[in-house]
């Protein structure tokens, strides 16, 4: 489609175009019948025709200016002169007449451009919610085109949105769907057994099933809330150690249960960061590590700065010398609902890919590796260093 911009010079052209048509209209009646010019009579009577409309003391007034003027002029008098009032509101009435061809070429160039913006409002306006169908850009006028560009662009994330919402949904019912159908039948079969005994275990795997219910359904939650995306206005800069202090007392008894030792070694350090989102990242590598790293091993979380270059960047690590993960597996175990082949502990595949998710939203890079003594695994999150205050 032709662009604004051009339609506009078009009609810019046809206006001067017209302008120069009357003006060599009126040189060659001049050259044909000199002062007798039917041009020059039309522009005489239209000037007397002005001059009479308007109010008698105007007229007056201007007539008596005119004539003032003329008899201390030391040059005669010559007829059709400029300064004469006919003369000047004719040359008014025909410059205003110009003008007024002007903007209306141009008012309608505009509107003939902009006509297509109309349909495509209209189009657009009864669009159901979830048609994210791009919009055709050879449709609108050139310089509109970018902007086009840039909203199929967000039409294109929308639908990338929407995809991954369905996908999570689904994945969602379907991780609930067992755990509740576990919780389902372990109540069924201890109502209908007699002995205490079996009745017994049957609650407490009922227990643990819930537990593992209720850990999902936080998790999924946790994604729900991450998924509408960060909330800078809500970041402070924050002590690291002091974080992982408050967050670990939460595990002592998860921990001594599996016989499990929790170790720290902190460092100062500060991070910008969203408290409530760093606590749902810490929480999660802590769990993973204790549900993952076996009986009676050993886990330690740390925070401090790691040098790249001449910058100083903040972070936080856990590991621990449980059976880690294979090295292949390891860019995929950050992965939604992704549960690395072999592993036997309950688990949705959820925890480390809110980690990642977390890590992206605070412009975090995530290193994985071997934890202690070259066992188990270590997954270091480490933060943009934090520009000093000027």
């Amino acid at each position: 489609m032709r662009s604004i911009k051009r339609r506009l010079w078009t009609a810019l052209a046809a206006a001067t175009l017209l302008i120069w048509c009357v003006f060599f209209a009126m040189l060659a009646a001049y050259w044909q019948h000199g002062s007798d010019s039917p041009w020059k009579a039309g522009l005489a009577h239209l000037g007397d025709q002005l001059l009479l409309a308007l109010p008698d003391p105007v007229a007056n007034a201007l007539t008596a200016a005119a004539s003032s003027s003329t008899m201390r002029s030391p040059l005669p008098a010559v007829r059709g002169d400029t300064g004469e009032p006919g003369n000047i509101l004719t040359a008014l009435t025909l410059n205003t007449l110009q003008l007024l061809a002007v903007g209306v070429l141009l008012g309608g160039s505009v509107v003939l451009s902009l006509r297509p913006l109309k349909r495509l409002s209209a189009e657009v306006a009864q669009r159901p919610p979830s048609d994210t169908t791009p919009i055709a850009q050879d449709r609108v006028p050139g310089e509109i085109a970018p902007l086009i560009g840039a909203f199929n662009s967000l039409l294109a994330r929308v639908e990338a949105s929407m995809q991954s919402e369905r996908y999570f949904i689904a994945q969602a019912a379907h991780e609930l769907r067992t755990p509740m159908s576990a919780l389902h039948t372990y109540a069924e079969v201890a109502l209908l057994t007699d002995d205490i005994a079996e009745k017994d275990a049957l609650l407490r795997r009922l227990i643990d099933a819930a537990a593992r219910t209720s850990r999902l359904a936080d998790q999924l939650l946790d994604q729900a809330r991450l998924e509408s995306g960060p909330q800078p206005a809500n970041w402070v800069e924050a002590d690291a150690p002091e974080l992982v202090r408050h967050l670990l007392g939460e595990f002592s008894v998860q921990a001594d249960a599996q016989m499990i030792s929790l170790f720290q070694r902190l460092a100062p350090c500060r991070i910008r960061c969203d408290i409530d989102a760093i606590g749902i990242l810490l929480r999660n590598l802590v769990d993973n590590a204790i549900r993952y790293a076996g009986r009676c091993s050993i886990i330690e979380v740390r925070s401090g700065h790691q040098c790249d270059g001449d910058a100083l960047y903040p972070y936080l690590e856990v590991l621990d010398d449980g059976p880690g993960i294979a090295e292949s597996e390891r860019p995929r175990a950050f992965e939604r609902f992704y549960r690395v082949p072999g592993t036997t502990e309950p688990g949705s595949g959820i925890g480390l890919s809110l980690v990642a998710t977390i890590a992206g939203q605070h412009g975090a890079r995530i290193e994985c590796d071997s934890g202690m003594d070259g066992r188990g695994l270590r997954v270091r999150v480490v933060f943009p260093a934090i520009m000093p205050q000027r």
